[in-house]
């Protein structure tokens, strides 16, 4: 995902404004994105929909490791 926020003032991703919080052991960072331009506003949708399915998404199992090395196979 490639999602940029540029300081142009004619940009059509505009930082409308940010917040944040903290709890205990996480922190919070809200953001507010206003979008001029009806085809930016799909494709940032499209952007962050596919970040929120990668996050959900279960990793893949690591391998189980040996302690040991595998011994050598001699015929």
């Amino acid at each position: 995902m490639t999602f940029y926020l540029m300081g142009d003032p004619e940009a059509a991703l505009r930082l409308k404004s940010f917040s944040s919080s903290s709890r205990s052991d996480k922190q919070i960072i809200k953001i507010e994105i206003e979008v001029s331009d009806p085809i930016r506003f799909g494709y940032a949708l499209s952007d962050l929909a596919e970040v929120q399915a990668a996050q959900r998404a279960k990793p893949k199992p690591l391998d189980k490791r040996l302690a040991l090395p595998k011994p050598e196979v001699r015929s």
